[in-house]
């Protein structure tokens, strides 16, 4: 079995607020001094993957990421947690991709590295949080898509998905090739890898694949990034005087009413 573990990745989400910024232009954030990490419903792809592989011995992981050289890293963590190989599609730094872009890109990928039984996303990306992807590349690809799925068990020709909403668990059956949008649960949450695995992961040799290759004619976004910004948030505090409990209870009752508040 031949799984494809789709990673991406983004500025640490737990970071201090403090230090988010953006760049001059104000079109995209300032990664300088910020930690890069693998978003983290792609490690929980991830981890159903290897999950996955430990009962079929046979399977065969490929982590694929798009993004700047900078993504290098986050594939190398996927190689340290036990993926088989990696490749990075390679887009220019400034360029912004939206989800039917993205897509795109990722299914070119794909396809080029058939034959494949089960492509894993994360549910969303910890950036932009689009949560389309997965949707859209099962599109591009024709395959059925599952989304929401907790864990992944092959039963002979079929692929049994376990998906959870609220308190409420589905089993779902298909034939593959076939994509599941992953979410996070108990169950998959990502292994630490191992201090031998990491030393042979920064050795193993990426493929480079540029996304000019792969998008001989570029496709339509659906999205237009305008631009960014951080708003800003404005407090002020105004005590209210008066000779006893009731006067004051009335004044601020007369300035609440007066903001339009109730």
């Amino acid at each position: 079995m031949h799984i494809v573990v789709c990673v991406k990745q983004v500025l640490d989400p737990e970071i201090p607020p403090s230090d988010f910024k953006l760049d001059p232009g104000g079109r995209k954030p300032l990664a300088e001094n910020i930690p890069l990490v693998i978003s983290i419903f792609d490690e929980n792809a991830l981890e159903v993957a290897l999950q996955l592989r430990e009962k079929e011995r046979e399977s065969k992981i490929t982590a694929l990421s798009l993004g700047p050289r900078s993504s290098e890293d986050a594939l190398r963590k996927a190689l340290a947690m036990g993926a088989d190989e990696a490749i990075l599609l390679l887009k220019e730094e400034d360029d912004w991709l939206d989800p039917l872009r993205t897509a795109y890109i990722l299914a070119s990928g794909i396809q080029r590295i058939r034959p494949f039984d089960l492509v894993l996303c994360g549910r969303e990306a910890a950036d932009w949080n689009f949560g389309q992807v997965g949707f859209i590349l099962a599109e591009m690809l024709h395959i059925p898509c599952v989304s929401f799925v907790t864990s992944v068990n092959r039963e002979g020709n079929l692929l049994r998905m376990h998906r959870r909403f609220g308190d409420v668990e589905e089993i779902v059956e298909v034939f593959p090739p076939a994509l599941a949008v992953i979410t996070n649960d108990e169950k998959n949450v990502p292994r630490l890898p191992k201090a031998r695995n990491v030393m042979l992961a920064a050795r193993k040799e990426i493929p480079l694949w540029a996304v000019a290759d792969l998008e001989p004619q570029r496709a339509k976004s659906c999205v237009e990034l305008d631009g960014l910004f951080i708003p800003t948030r404005e407090g002020s505090c105004e005590i209210i005087s008066g000779d006893d409990i009731e006067e004051k209870v009335s004044t601020l009752v007369e300035k609440i009413l007066a903001l339009r508040v109730l």
